[in-house]
């Protein structure tokens, strides 16, 4: 049965949906941003609903993807992993390959480089490549599982800093009077710079730091933006503004970055001009701001310690699961790890079971009983 269906209540931004059995394909148009992320959320959580085998984003006619693109991704993986599935990201652009590498989710979701291109969106459109061959493993579904919980534990720092870089650089082509960018972040109950485009912004965080002033403490402390456009006319804060003004800084432009929890940091712009920013680079760096938000959020920034031993002990158990239920089909049924992999998958399907739920009653299985039982 093949079935295709088209949403577009956004202007500028489309998605249509085909099904081909257990298949689908979900293919975007426009920008992919904090204003159409819900509406693409929604549409790929409801495509996994179906419990479909594989979902394929094709991104081809996506003009720009943010990190809220990146979430999507990554917890669609997470559930269709979770459930023997698995996710493809088709024709992504060059960016967001790279974004994929910076965050580690290219270890976990396939890309297609190269398909037919979709010229219409659309109910008569039927160019989709829709069998491309996909290869699932095991590590990949254990990988992909603990990104569940949108990413709620990165493989290190290293993956989170890379990411919050890319952010960084981005924000520095754009705002053209921009003249450095950094992210602080609250680490450890203390601001640290953990992207900065020169050594001359990192410094300038230092010295907030070190004062306890200045724009970028106060927007990671209050959660809102701060703006000194004219600091040789600043008196908000004085044990800051004469290091900044001895570096040739002239302007600073501080975001507040956000969770769920509170705030947590800030991106800031620097820029050796006098009033730089206008009210259209105050709105540019919301978008950043918005951006490196998202990424944080995933990444379980701002959670509260326990609740992240949690979240580790949950995939640490998960992953042993997972591993144990594989062996036990392997030996039962004489099967290779593709074959018991595919084997369990239908099993859940068929009882309209979760994937890792049915791992764990495999394990089960093979505990002895008590007497009596």
């Amino acid at each position: 049965m093949t079935a295709t269906s088209k949403l577009e209540p956004l202007v500028g931004f489309e998605v249509a949906v085909r099904y081909v059995g257990e298949r689908v394909v979900v293919a975007v148009r426009g920008e992919v941003d904090f204003e159409t992320v819900p509406h693409l959320s929604g549409v790929v959580n409801a495509v996994i609903d179906r419990r479909p085998s594989t979902v394929v984003l094709d991104l081809g006619g996506a003009s720009f993807v943010g990190a809220g693109g990146l979430g999507i991704i990554a917890t669609g993986a997470g559930r269709l992993v979770s459930d023997g599935g698995q996710m493809v990201v088709r024709r992504p652009s060059r960016l967001l390959r790279r974004m994929m590498q910076i965050t580690g989710l290219s270890k976990v979701v396939s890309i297609e480089r190269s398909a037919e291109i979709v010229r219409h969106l659309g109910g008569e459109q039927a160019s989709f490549d829709i069998e491309a061959p996909v290869v699932a493993t095991v590590e990949s579904a254990v990988l992909s599982y603990q990104l569940r919980k949108m990413m709620a534990f990165p493989a290190d720092t290293d993956v989170l800093d890379g990411a919050l870089r890319l952010v960084v650089a981005l924000a520095q082509l754009v705002v053209q009077r921009a003249d450095g960018v950094s992210i602080s972040l609250s680490r450890h109950g203390r601001l640290v710079t953990v992207a900065a485009t020169d050594q001359t912004v990192s410094s300038m965080d230092a010295g907030q730091y070190e004062s306890g002033q200045g724009p970028c403490v106060d927007a990671a402390a209050n959660g809102r933006w701060f703006y000194a456009e004219s600091l040789s006319e600043e008196s908000r804060w004085p044990d800051f503004t004469p290091k900044a003004l001895d570096l040739g800084i002239n302007a600073i432009l501080s975001t507040p970055l956000l969770t769920q929890d509170g705030p947590v940091g800030a991106i800031n712009m620097y820029s050796r001009t006098i009033e730089a920013f206008a009210d259209r680079d105050h709105e540019i760096a919301s978008t950043f701001a918005t951006e490196a938000s998202l990424i944080l959020s995933y990444a379980g920034v701002g959670a509260s310690e326990d609740d992240l031993a949690a979240r580790l002990a949950e995939s640490l158990r998960v992953r042993e699961v997972i591993a144990l239920a594989q062996g036990i089909v392997m030996a039962r049924e004489t099967l290779n790890a593709e074959e018991a992999y595919a084997t369990l998958r239908r099993f859940a399907v068929s009882q309209d079971r979760t994937f890792a739920e049915l791992a764990a009653d495999v394990v089960a299985s093979t505990r002895p009983q008590a007497q009596g039982e």
